[in-house]
């Protein structure tokens, strides 16, 4: 459709003569008449009124079509991969090597070990590596305390028959423990309750630890008091037993999510 074919259009729709239009946008009727039929084409600003009085926008008015706005064309934002993981995971790494580096015994000892654990679990862990690392630094200080202290949670049920003489420092590191253990579980049951699959790493941890701790009941018999073995690969049981609690209670949890959808 020609202009002068949509302005002829638009008057007609609107019940307007060529010289009540000539009118309203101050021309000759003539001027309108040869608007209509396309020997001349209005000027700018004339286009601009006949826009306004026939409630169209130009590009309608020019084309005899309504204006479409252009889509806007769709970005795709490509994520980098994050990085921050295994950037966490050189850092820890690296903290590990300068602690053994020192030659300093107390974190040759305490501190390089969680180091590299958290450090190896970033860089190799890529689902819930924080969850991991927890999991991993709770039992090496437990298995710690254990071996140190001769302690464990379960001294806890001697509470109210504890003395002065028996050092409540050493009932405070029982009851530490257990808060830990405690700890650990809660956080995980929280930040699993929503995840469909339980964490590769914790399932690792869960053959290994149970293996680990056999494997030393029987292989450090030889070098070490059997009492101080039995602190030992306790813990490597125990908390294998913790983590198949988790499992238990998130698959329950589930389970009753399920029954009530």
């Amino acid at each position: 459709m020609t202009l002068g074919e949509n302005i002829a259009r638009l008057r007609t729709a609107r019940g307007l003569s060529q010289g009540a239009l000539a009118e309203a946008v101050e021309v000759s009727r003539q001027s309108v008449s040869k608007w209509e039929t396309d020997a001349s084409v209005p000027e700018l600003d004339k286009l601009i009124k006949l826009a306004k009085l026939f409630e169209v926008t130009l590009d309608e008015l020019v084309t005899g079509e309504p204006f479409t706005p252009p889509t806007a064309p769709q970005v795709v934002v490509v994520e980098k991969p994050r990085e921050t993981r295994k950037t966490v995971g050189l850092v820890f790494v690296a903290l590990a090597i300068c602690s053994l580096l020192t030659g300093n015994v107390f974190l040759m000892i305490l501190a390089a070990p969680p180091f590299l654990a958290i450090g190896l679990i970033c860089l190799l862990v890529g689902w819930h590596p924080g969850l991991c690392s927890l999991w991993t630094v709770g039992f090496m200080a437990d298995t710690y305390l254990r071996f140190a202290t001769g302690l464990n949670w379960r001294t806890v049920r001697w509470t109210f028959l504890w003395t002065p003489e028996m050092n409540y420092m050493r009932l405070f590191v029982a009851w530490a423990q257990l808060v830990g253990m405690v700890f650990v579980i809660v956080v995980s049951i929280t930040l699993l309750r929503k995840e469909e699959r339980f964490p590769r790493g914790l399932k690792v941890l869960a053959v290994v630890l149970p293996l680990t701790g056999v494997a030393a009941r029987f292989l450090l018999l030889p070098i070490m008091s059997s009492d101080y073995i039995r602190r030992y690969w306790t813990s490597f049981i125990e908390w294998a037993v913790m983590m198949l609690i988790v499992a238990v209670i998130l698959k329950l949890m589930r389970k009753k999510a399920g029954a009530k959808e």
